[in-house]
């Protein structure tokens, strides 16, 4: 089989900046750091900006109206030790306040401790994720 050539102008490298996603999740990142960094993301042309609840207000003002850097918001960061419910109610905070999309984090204690083939019902799919909600935040 012959070598698969390497590109070999800048036209034939995909456009990067689009498929990344920066995350601004360290909690002692200062407003002044936040901000600089969602201005990166923004002026980097990147495809996301990962951020916790706590600081999505301030991003989605920052951001601007949704364009190229989608906002993203992290639910039940960062143990998904949370139950369905709340997970739903932090999912439809987040997209009261702006944001473009979700980042659900997984009960990893019960991931770890299901080790049998099947499903329990903490890891079940909950409804809301499963209906039009799922598709709307989810979709890219």
């Amino acid at each position: 089989m012959p070598p698969v050539p390497l590109p070999t102008r800048r036209q034939d490298l995909p456009e990067l900046a689009p498929l990344i996603h920066q995350a601004l999740l360290d909690p002692h990142l200062t407003p002044e750091q936040l901000q600089e960094g969602c201005d990166a993301a923004r002026q980097l042309g990147m495809g996301g900006l990962c951020t916790s609840l706590r600081h999505l207000p301030m991003l989605r003002e920052r951001l601007g109206a949704p364009g190229t850097t989608r906002l993203i918001a992290t639910i039940a960061f960062p143990f998904g030790g949370l139950p369905s419910e709340l997970k739903q109610a932090e999912a439809e905070w987040a997209a009261e306040q702006g944001a473009d999309a979700l980042d659900v984090a997984p009960d990893l204690a019960a991931l770890a401790a299901d080790t049998t083939a099947g499903s329990s019902p903490s890891m079940s799919s909950p409804p809301w994720a499963r209906s039009a909600f799922r598709s709307r935040w989810y979709s890219t």
